[in-house]
């Protein structure tokens, strides 16, 4: 039987998580509350922050967010590396 951790914004505020636990969550959660909470990667921001069509937001806050929100809140990534995973 399968079974995946339901987590909740809250949940992100109380622990850091694996980035796979945070995709299989991904509806379940708004992409801010991941953005300054979670350390994530230049793949994961390219893939849910830059998604076409911000098909990953759930509010108009998960919609602005722009390449310098990412670059603000998750220090260890730079422009060069999300750039490159966009275009996968």
């Amino acid at each position: 039987m399968y079974s995946c951790t339901l987590l909740t914004n809250g949940d992100l505020h109380k622990n850091k998580y694996s980035l796979s636990l945070i995709e299989q969550n991904i509806n379940n959660l708004n992409l801010f509350h991941i953005l300054t909470t979670q350390t994530l990667t230049a793949e994961f921001c390219a893939k849910y922050f830059c998604a076409p069509n911000d098909i990953y937001a759930k509010d108009d806050i998960d919609q602005e967010i722009y390449i310098h929100h990412i670059l603000q809140y998750q220090p260890h990534i730079n422009l060069i590396d999300i750039e490159k995973h966009k275009n996968i």
